[in-house]
């Protein structure tokens, strides 16, 4: 270990390079006559180029030539208006200039000690499975890293409504960061019932931070879903229950800890509630210490618990890594008791989730989702790793 703590930098490096061979387990589809690119993307343009672009939702599957018929939320749809005449490689390739900007943005957002020689891990972090997955989609799941990151840094400035408007429409757009919201509240509840001081009362109440957060998320989702609401209505009581409950199979790209084959799914919620429960000091001292920790973990775990998620959606582990990354390599932490803790919690994150996957496909895929359980142990075992490290933050 002292070894490898010692060229922890070269050790990171080769890993990541090694981890970019990932790719080839991509599923590739092809969206578009000769075009391998943008299955996901697809699904948008064609319908923002439809007759029935006003309300795609109450329309059959293949009407606007997708046989899936429209799959994302109505806060999603409208922000894709200026793809209408534009040709599919042209907005294809506007569109993944525009994720590619996003995330290195918000990787420099998330080093929390940007230096010269970090350079170098972002490009290698960011075209990991999950990235490199990301683009060969067209996938929007940049949104929810983008507004998360914004919404951390609003909040870190005192903005706590504000910060949860934000996640509000983070949640309208892509659902699940309802998960990430759920798991940073509680970190708050959390904190507020294990320091409560008697009597209080409910102007005390008023005033914690994650009660104003919490508010301003609900606020915004309600005033979306309102002006929205002859596309929200179908969207969120048909298509959404509908397509939740259909059953994807298991592969290589499927993370979801409800994916885990061999048990009835109730064991998932045992296994999700002992989470939990491991977690609960861990997410009280991140929200009283260390609150930017808490904002990237709630994202990160946060497609995990929902039932269906691909490994595009990883990219929400993106901010998680890029935090843990750059703590690691700073020279604070250069022979310090904590250096060990973040070396494991940064090397599993990759080769349990990010990269690596090459690795998985044939090796252990099939032993009962291997990479599924591998990837909940390192979640519930990260505490051990950096709890006492952040203790001394």
């Amino acid at each position: 270990m002292k070894f490898l703590l010692k060229y922890k930098w070269l050790f990171l490096f080769f890993l990541l390079v090694v981890s970019l061979f990932s790719y080839k387990v991509i599923p590739f589809y092809s969206a578009f006559p000769d075009y391998s690119f943008g299955y996901d993307f697809w699904n948008l343009y064609k319908f923002q180029n439809c007759i029935h672009a006003n309300n795609p939702y109450i329309v059959p599957p293949g009407s606007c030539g997708d046989e899936r018929g429209m799959v994302y939320p109505p806060a999603i749809f409208w922000t894709y208006q200026w793809v209408k005449g534009l040709s599919f490689p042209t907005a294809l390739w506007i569109w993944l200039s525009f994720v590619l900007l996003s995330l290195v943005a918000s990787s420099l957002y998330w080093l929390e000690r940007p230096r010269q020689r970090f350079w170098i891990f972002i490009p290698l972090v960011i075209f990991q499975y999950p990235g490199f997955y990301t683009f060969e989609r067209g996938n929007n799941d940049i949104y929810p890293v983008l507004l998360w990151s914004i919404c951390s840094f609003f909040y870190l400035r005192g903005w706590v409504f504000q910060a949860g408007l934000l996640a509000g429409l983070a949640v309208a757009m892509k659902i699940y960061p309802v998960i990430a919201v759920s798991v940073f509240v509680l970190g708050g509840v959390f904190y507020f019932l294990k320091n409560r001081k008697k009597p209080w009362s409910g102007q005390i109440l008023l005033r914690q931070d994650w009660l104003r957060f919490g508010l301003g998320c609900v606020l915004m989702f309600l005033v979306v879903f309102a002006i929205t609401w002859e596309q929200s209505l179908p969207y969120f009581f048909k298509i959404l229950p509908k397509w939740s409950t259909q059953e994807h199979g298991r592969h290589v790209s499927i993370h979801s800890f409800w994916s885990i084959q061999g048990h009835p799914r109730w064991i998932t919620l045992v296994l999700i509630f002992l989470l939990v429960k491991k977690w609960k000091n861990f997410l009280i001292h991140l929200y009283k210490e260390d609150i930017v920790f808490l904002f990237a973990l709630s994202l990160g775990v946060s497609t995990y618990i929902q039932k269906i998620s691909n490994d595009y959606n990883l990219i929400t582990l993106y901010p998680l890594f890029f935090l843990m990354l750059s703590r690691l390599l700073s020279k604070e932490m250069k022979g310090h008791d904590r250096e060990k803790g973040y070396f494991i919690a940064t090397v599993g994150c990759l080769v349990s989730a990010l990269g690596c996957k090459w690795l998985w496909k044939n090796v252990l895929w099939d032993v009962g989702g291997f990479q599924i359980v591998l990837q909940y142990l390192w979640f519930y075992f990260l505490p051990g790793w950096v709890y006492k490290s952040n203790s001394k933050r």
